[in-house]
């Protein structure tokens, strides 16, 4: 829940300070228990999200594992040209 808020930047009204921004505790927890009410009353919804989120998850690290996959392919290719 707490990732899902920071993902949505549900916290970015109450930030504060000039050069380093911060929340203020009471802030947070407001911000969390009027969400977590909101989850309670549309569980179907919520638990929707939450699976589709985890299905995105899934793709982005199996993006990232072939964005790898192709980086090790680009540095065999050069290592191979350079002997």
């Amino acid at each position: 829940m707490l990732f899902c808020l920071w993902q949505s930047n549900a916290f970015y009204p109450f930030l504060r300070g000039s050069v380093i921004p911060f929340v203020v505790l009471r802030d947070m927890k407001s911000c969390i228990f009027d969400n977590l009410n909101k989850a309670a009353n549309k569980s179907g919804q919520f638990q929707k999200m939450i699976e589709s989120f985890q299905a995105i998850n899934k793709v982005e690290v199996q993006l990232k594992q072939n964005l790898k996959a192709i980086e090790k392919a680009k540095r065999i290719l050069l290592f191979q040209f350079i002997q």
